[in-house]
């Protein structure tokens, strides 16, 4: 089990060091999210565990790690780096029938 995340402690200018390229989804649909390491681990105890397997290995000194979620839902994800980025949470907006997607 992963640890806990820690969202009782302020972030630090450390957490904006190495890169994450988290792809989601597959094929055509997938999209890369560039990301920092120390701000995603510091908001997920499961990235935490396997980006710091991944920078203490035998990759000391990359700069960047690929992280494949082929599995998750784009849109989803979106809103989770909009959440890391401002911690402010943007619920998806409830469609109507007759509503265009994109409205409100």
């Amino acid at each position: 089990m992963a640890p806990p995340s820690t969202p009782d402690k302020d972030t630090t200018v450390g957490m904006f060091d190495k890169i994450v390229d988290v792809k989601v989804g597959t094929g055509d649909k997938q999209r890369s999210f560039m990301l920092h390491q120390g701000l995603i681990g510091y908001s997920s105890g499961s990235f935490d565990a396997a980006l710091s397997d991944f920078f203490s290995s035998a990759r000391q000194g990359a700069i960047e790690a690929i992280v494949h979620l082929p599995e998750e839902d784009i849109k989803t994800f979106e809103r989770f780096v909009l959440w890391l980025y401002t911690r402010k949470y943007q619920p998806m907006p409830k469609l109507h029938a007759k509503q265009p997607l994109g409205a409100r």
